[in-house]
């Protein structure tokens, strides 16, 4: 559910945000997290009037979201401020490769030398998960291979 709505705050055209709105909102539906599927229906609706969502899109998701709204409890507890969505979509933001964290601040975070994925600074040090060849946050002049 959580990295389902991570990838709605993703910079992405808006026929491709839309997509992952709906997904996101269908999870949250089935997870029983109604608080955190009206918020992501009501993103969907800031569309209308817009040519990336049809009107029987926006009448269908405006019953959604009177729905989701009447239920008003979220099941699980996730780590995913789903009240902002805009404001978070409006900064720079990345997830840490490791912990899958959303790091605000891009100037404490560090990345790997070679696949460039970006971690919170805590990671420092430890191997890198995505390429599993170099230590995150090492600074070298670059990658040499030679064949013997």
């Amino acid at each position: 559910i959580e990295l389902s709505c991570y990838m709605c705050i993703c910079r992405m055209k808006d026929a491709h945000r839309i997509l992952s709105l709906k997904n996101s909102v269908g999870l949250c539906y089935k997870a029983g997290n109604f608080i955190t599927a009206s918020h992501l229906c009501r993103e969907i609706l800031d569309f209308k009037g817009t040519s990336a969502v049809s009107e029987d899109i926006v009448a269908q998701y405006t019953k959604y979201y009177n729905k989701m709204k009447e239920k008003a409890t979220n099941a699980f507890k996730i780590s995913f401020d789903s009240s902002n969505i805009s404001r978070i979509t409006e900064g720079s933001h990345y997830l840490c490769a490791m912990s899958l964290r959303p790091l605000k601040v891009v100037s404490g975070s560090v990345r790997c030398p070679y696949d460039w994925s970006v971690f919170d600074k805590e990671r420092e040090g430890k191997v890198c998960p995505t390429c599993d060849m170099c230590r995150i946050g090492a600074e070298t002049v670059g990658l040499k291979l030679s064949i013997n």
